[in-house]
């Protein structure tokens, strides 16, 4: 058989690897009844519609043709990005009216990601938006760390809560996760604007 797979099958395994490993055993068991009696019939309802039948004929199960390890979870087998620390601020003390830098670092605790979004909301006491940021980073190993960084401009002095979206484009919940995007995560923290020459 040709190792490469269709597009069509990274397409499928992209959006239900995750969700059919969040399926309970009862449910699995009906899903992988209906494949071994027609696997083309279950491939086509599931919108695989042009997985090729050498796929299909290489493949016994559907956990098979989803690309399942048996004894995994869905979040081992996607992109899953986490803070590893608090977000800092650069320079430490900020000061009222002055640009400054809002730092912390990201960890991928699940498979490597091409790539991915951090997303930054500051908000004042009354929790009205002060700031938003999108920040674009690149591909992440598993267990690989990276230190991140958005320019936020001068804000008035006052404590501010922060919220961090670590992959921003991913989902919450790892069984309806995109294979290929993964798990979304949050850090929240808080920081102070001094006021100038304090």
């Amino acid at each position: 058989m040709n190792n490469t797979m269709s597009e069509s099958l990274t397409n499928l395994r992209n959006v239900l690897t995750t969700w059919y490993m969040g399926l309970d055993d009862q449910t699995q068991y009906y899903f992988e009844s209906v494949y071994s009696q027609n696997r083309r019939a279950i491939a086509n309802g599931l919108g695989g519609w042009t997985v090729t039948d050498e796929e299909l004929d290489h493949n016994s199960t559907l956990a098979a043709l989803l690309g399942i390890d048996a004894d995994g979870e869905p979040s081992d087998v996607v992109p899953h990005i986490a803070g590893a620390m608090a977000p800092v601020t650069e320079p430490a003390n900020a000061q009222a009216n002055q640009d400054f830098k809002l730092v912390w670092v990201d960890i991928n605790y699940g498979t490597a990601t091409s790539g991915y979004q951090d997303a930054v909301e500051v908000y004042d006491g009354s929790s009205t938006p002060v700031f938003q940021g999108i920040v674009d980073l690149p591909a992440l190993d598993k267990d690989a760390q990276t230190p991140v960084q958005i320019d936020v401009p001068g804000l008035q002095a006052g404590t501010y809560s922060v919220r961090i979206v670590h992959n921003a484009g991913g989902g919450f919940d790892a069984a309806y996760a995109l294979k290929n995007v993964g798990l979304s995560s949050c850090t929240d923290g808080e920081l102070t604007v001094s006021a100038a020459g304090n």
